[in-house]
């Protein structure tokens, strides 16, 4: 006795004009949240601020460098914001850290774009590649998530979250730990 294979039973109604099975379910795809992403944003350019309250007049080339551990003269590790360009309504900065050997990843390299005329700022580049779009379609060339620019904006919101929280506790406060433009 052969065993018999259960077969689907497929309507005419579950299938397309060329006779392919359809999927009753959409597939749910991301809608940005867009009064999140502006006050994401507003909180960025708040820290930014906060961080550098000369940022918006500080010439291009110029370099904000943040010890993260200046109690420990053995380290050399830098966090850096270098100015590179200025316009009256934006600047474009670039974070990336100095003096930390990793063997297994690259150090992070993001420019920020800081809209000071909306008090807004988000990532524009990560490691050198520009996130555009809002929303990319998955699967993509470049292997993106759909909400990619969200999580970028996210992660620097958390960055730079951290490091303002360093700077101000009074431990930190005492210490030398960044050099001005």
């Amino acid at each position: 006795m052969k065993p018999t294979i259960p077969t689907a039973n497929v309507s005419a109604k579950q299938t397309d004009k060329t006779g392919q099975f359809k999927s009753s379910k959409k597939s749910a795809s991301y809608v940005p949240d867009l009064q999140q992403s502006f006050k994401q944003s507003a909180q960025i350019y708040q820290l930014f601020t906060l961080l550098c309250p000369s940022i918006k007049s500080a010439s291009t080339n110029s370099l904000l460098s943040f010890l993260p551990n200046a109690d420990q003269s053995n380290t050399s590790e830098e966090l850096n914001f270098l100015v590179l360009e200025q316009t009256p309504h934006t600047s474009l900065i670039q974070l990336f850290c100095q003096g930390i050997e990793l063997v297994w990843m690259q150090p992070l390299v993001l420019d920020v774009r800081l809209y000071h005329d909306v008090q807004m700022a988000e990532v524009f580049r990560c490691q050198g590649q520009s996130i555009q779009q809002g929303v990319y379609s998955y699967p993509n060339p470049k292997m993106l998530a759909p909400d990619e620019k969200n999580q970028q904006n996210e992660f620097l919101l958390g960055w730079i979250s951290q490091l303002y929280a360093a700077i101000s506790s009074p431990l930190m406060q005492s210490e030398s730990i960044f050099s001005k433009f």
